[in-house]
């Protein structure tokens, strides 16, 4: 009977050493899982892809079994079908572009989401809060203080006293665009005017038509930036800003921009916090880049005989 007892316990203490070592295999192969994630946005966009890139180098620099799933669409009324698998099958995607983001607004997001590319989340009502976002939404943004913009603008014109605003049709940040501009001017004292433009020849009739009239003209931050060599063209000797760089490079006299580099690696940095480190998406903010950098045309600067303070021209990134 001993000698049975004795056997008894030793094949128990067998089958839990069993059991211990298949739940320790099961935990390591749950450990080992690569994080999944889903990355999309709708439409084409440059800015987009330089983010992504930038994105991709360091999140497999700081994870590097990462799996990565980048699955563009035409448009926003495609994304359904393609978030909802996300949801299904990742721990968390990235949305990237303003109209992504908004997207969200009316479709709340099940896991974890990280939105870049997109201009003030805050003023687009995609979130309350940049510093403790709320919901299951953080990121990152391009979003550059249009006080600040208007700091270099007036230092440049000295005599600034009335911009052109030029707007598209339908794109999700023209309210944003119209809505800051308008509070700087009327705290400026600059007088305010807009068009908007559905196409590029109706954004060169209105550069036509008010360009006498106003000491500068902006492009928002919107598609009319790919026109901008002609709206140049068509403002003559009005100096033509832009709330996108894309026009600067095009002839534009000015603007800034964020890092398309700082904010994939901030995006990054902002994944591992929520999905490796475990932090809540209240307690990361959405990032903007530190340091932006004004862009300057010093070949439109001399076109237009302005001389550019010393100060802005050892800060900024020219271009000719």
């Amino acid at each position: 009977m001993e000698e049975q007892g004795d056997m008894c316990m030793r094949v128990m203490k067998s089958v839990a050493m069993v059991i211990i070592v298949v739940l320790a295999v099961s935990n390591t192969v749950a450990l080992a899982a690569p994080l999944k994630l889903g990355i999309t946005w709708p439409g084409e966009s440059n800015q987009a892809i330089k983010i992504e890139e930038a994105f991709r180098a360091k999140i497999m620099e700081l994870v590097p079994d990462v799996d990565l799933e980048l699955q563009t669409v035409p448009d926003v009324e495609a994304m359904s079908e393609l978030i909802a698998r996300f949801e299904r099958e990742k721990d968390g995607m990235i949305v990237m572009r303003s109209n992504g983001s908004q997207w969200l607004i009316a479709h709340p997001p099940v896991i974890p989401t990280f939105i870049a590319g997109v201009n003030h989340p805050g003023l687009l009502g995609v979130v309350k809060n940049l510093e403790a976002p709320e919901g299951n939404i953080t990121g990152v943004t391009y979003y550059v203080p249009v006080e600040k913009q208007f700091d270099i603008f007036q230092a440049i014109l000295p005599n600034l006293d009335s911009v052109l605003l030029l707007l598209q049709e339908g794109h999700a940040s023209t309210p944003l665009d119209r809505t800051a501009t308008q509070t700087v001017c009327k705290q400026l004292g600059i007088t305010y005017y807009e068009q908007v433009c559905a196409t590029e020849a109706e954004s060169i009739a209105a550069v036509e038509a008010y360009r006498d009239k106003v000491s500068a003209v902006i492009i928002g931050a919107n598609l009319l930036n790919d026109y901008a060599a002609n709206i140049v063209k068509a403002a003559g000797h009005t100096p033509v800003f832009s709330f996108l760089v894309i026009a600067v490079n095009a002839g534009a006299l000015g603007g800034f921009v964020a890092d398309e580099t700082i904010m994939g690696h901030l995006l990054a940095e902002s994944v591992v916090e929520v999905l490796v480190n475990g932090k809540i998406i209240n307690e990361v903010p959405i990032k903007m880049d530190p340091d932006p950098k004004f862009v300057l045309n010093v070949s439109t600067a001399e076109k237009l005989g302005i001389n550019i303070p010393y100060n802005i021209l050892q800060a900024a990134t020219i271009v000719e």
